[in-house]
């Protein structure tokens, strides 16, 4: 769910996957800067993911499948 919700800017091909980085109006900036807070709970998916570098790794890896999927989904029955 989080890699579709921070992906979800690029999926769309309204920024670049870079700014995404430093948009600020998501909470991927502090996974990729490690912060901690207290309304965003970044430490289940590190863990499960390693560090903030593999989490990006991941992120850009399923960039392309995401957007084909954007793609299709108004061609599958509800």
């Amino acid at each position: 769910m989080s890699r579709y919700i921070h992906l979800n800017p690029a999926t769309s091909f309204e920024m670049s996957l870079d700014n995404l980085k430093n948009l600020n109006i998501t909470s991927l900036p502090f996974y990729m800067n490690n912060i901690q807070n207290n309304m965003i709970k970044i430490e289940p998916i590190l863990k499960l993911i390693g560090s903030p570098e593999k989490y990006w790794q991941f992120l850009e890896n399923q960039l392309d499948y995401q957007r084909k999927l954007n793609k299709i989904k108004h061609l599958i029955l509800d």
